[in-house]
């Protein structure tokens, strides 16, 4: 565990030395829209399916969770694209985030005010246009996400590592990552 914070740390200070002035507001970028509508999508759902005092069952977690994932599996295949959700306090181990992705964390809880980040990147060969933006946790995530005792009983069971849970309203749930393949 600590291995991982001082490899995000180092991380972190590359980023700033290095990448800080690509951070950029581009209203046409395709991926920041992707970014956006997933991230949207997710907090819409949760607001017409979560309701206050509403006991959240599978189904429920299905309206919200589950169409996200569907969404998220047909723009993957339809655009070639790599979307990833990552969070320190993860409930599914898919979204540990990499020493990387946990710098962007570092940073996006350490500045409020940062709304994005945009590069690109190498991976296997390949270049990708690479998005980043924060998820904020909203007054329906908290059916899910707030006090652990108060997590659905299915969601304890399915997830018995969890840790995405005692977050508060505004608190960062965690990061969207968006990579394109760059056009050649």
């Amino acid at each position: 565990m600590k291995k991982t914070y001082l490899n995000a740390l180092i991380a972190l200070c590359a980023l700033a030395l290095f990448t800080t002035p690509s951070i950029a507001n581009d209203p046409t970028d395709k991926i920041r829209a992707i970014a956006e509508e997933i991230t949207e999508m997710r907090s819409n759902l949760a607001k017409t399916f979560v309701k206050d005092n509403s006991t959240i069952t599978e189904e429920t977690f299905q309206n919200v969770c589950g169409a996200v994932g569907k969404r998220v599996n047909e723009l993957t295949e339809k655009e070639a694209l790599i979307i990833r959700h990552v969070s320190a306090k993860n409930r599914n181990p898919k979204n540990t985030p990499t020493a990387e992705e946990a710098a962007f964390i570092f940073t996006f809880e350490g500045d409020k005010s940062l709304k994005r980040y945009r590069d690109a990147i190498e991976k296997n060969g390949v270049t990708y246009n690479r998005f980043i933006a924060p998820i904020y946790i909203e007054q329906a995530c908290l059916a899910c996400h707030g006090e652990k005792k108060a997590r659905p009983e299915f969601i304890a069971t399915k997830y018995p590592n969890d840790k995405a849970y005692g977050f508060k309203t505004g608190d960062l749930r965690g990061i969207i990552i968006v990579l394109a393949p760059k056009a050649k």
